[in-house]
């Protein structure tokens, strides 16, 4: 069975035992973890909302009662360990004369506390229950190196591990010229840098940053239209469109930010027939595979495989110690990694690259990995090997399907 949704694991292993069955547990994506992730974000964004509302209480505090932020009559003494806080928050804001130090008394609290104390406590008991659940079956599988140390970490033994790599169908996602003109049904210019992302638009996306880079090319395209028309007497469109596909918890929050932004080079759509994948993917100039710090080193996105079968340029948020990262270390040039969750980095990434983007046809590095790595066949024929294995026969013993 396949992992997520985790809900369905407890009654495949229990249909499994009942029935006399080896059970096979396939992981796709980590969804406690990802859950976790997400509620520390949370976490800290509440927490900075906290420390705000901390520092004026704190303020209106020391003024009230007569207290002096002159530091040559504050305790200016720093703490004798890591974890030793000041006495109360109105001496706190004193010591520092009023720069920041809430913010670091209350992160030294927190650092203080265990991992786990951090979670909340439904949260530490389901990511107890996922690591049991996962350790009874016969055998688990993932689609990275990675996320098989991960499942190692759960205390399953690595010889009863496998790796089972999302697979794709070259021939389906292949390259070519597209039969459906996506450029011209979204009115996307000729001369302009068609970047796509197709996929979930979740939080773990961080997608907000797509409309900060959009924003920012837009900015700068206006005022060198500007330039341009003044000299010649016209004005060209965006050099870069963006558009965004598919659909996902964030969305209506992103489109509503698009539209008070103001933004005219972002394009949302809904997602499109599987039978028109390959020609959207075919259709793009360069391909957004964007993640938050940390998500990509429990999730891989399968959307990727398309990208790298139809020979697309790919651009990824992730660090370089993830899978992803890897990626870009053994086969350099294959994808672009950059830094997550920097609009910054991204934005002159585009500047740099657009015109290269525009230009190229085929990413022949990129569908050489996929015929290599990613040819269905391969992977399943790899992954029944395996089954067989452990049901103790050998190929020899049974018929060709």
């Amino acid at each position: 069975m396949v992992e997520p949704a985790s809900m369905t694991v407890p009654g495949g292993l229990i249909f499994a035992k009942v029935a006399g069955a080896k059970s096979w547990l396939h992981v796709q994506d980590f969804e406690m973890e990802a859950m976790l992730g997400l509620s520390k974000e949370l976490d800290s964004k509440t927490q900075d909302n906290k420390t705000q509302d901390t520092r004026g209480v704190a303020e209106k505090e020391v003024v009230a009662g007569g207290g002096s932020l002159d530091s040559r009559s504050a305790d200016l003494s720093p703490p004798q360990s890591k974890g030793e806080l000041v006495d109360s928050v109105g001496r706190t804001e004193v010591r520092a004369s009023g720069e920041g130090a809430v913010e670091r008394a209350a992160s030294s609290a927190e650092a203080s506390k265990p991992a786990r104390a951090r979670r909340p406590l439904g949260l530490q008991l389901a990511a107890g229950l996922e690591a049991w659940l996962k350790r009874r079956f016969d055998r688990t599988s993932s689609i990275s190196r990675v996320m098989m140390g991960k499942l190692a970490e759960r205390g399953i033994p690595e010889e009863k591990i496998s790796f089972f790599p999302n697979w794709v169908d070259i021939d389906f996602m292949s390259p070519g010229e597209p039969k459906r003109n996506f450029r011209e049904e979204w009115g996307i210019g000729k001369g302009e840098c068609f970047v796509l992302y197709s996929g979930n638009m979740g939080r773990k996306q961080g997608l907000e940053m797509v409309l900060e880079v959009a924003e920012r090319l837009e900015k700068e395209e206006r005022v060198a239209s500007s330039a341009e028309a003044s000299k010649h007497g016209g004005a060209h469109g965006p050099l870069f469109r963006f558009v965004i596909v598919g659909e996902g918890a964030a969305k209506e929050e992103l489109m509503a930010e698009a539209e008070k932004r103001g933004l005219k080079n972002i394009q949302f759509h809904p997602l499109q027939p599987y039978e028109d994948l390959p020609d959207l993917l075919r259709s793009a100039d360069a391909h957004l595979v964007v993640q938050k710090k940390g998500a990509a080193d429990a999730v891989l996105p399968s959307k990727l495989t398309s990208i790298l079968s139809v020979g697309g340029n790919a651009i990824i948020t992730a660090e370089k110690d993830t899978e992803l990262g890897r990626l870009d270390e053994k086969f350099p040039g294959m994808v672009t990694l950059i830094e997550p969750e920097d609009a910054g980095i991204l934005t002159d990434c585009l500047k740099k690259k657009g015109a290269y983007y525009r230009e190229t046809v085929l990413n022949e590095q990129a569908r050489d990995y996929a015929e290599r790595f990613l040819e269905r066949d391969a992977v399943l024929g790899q992954v029944r090997l395996e089954m067989l294995e452990g049901l103790g026969k050998s190929e020899s013993l049974v018929p060709a399907s």
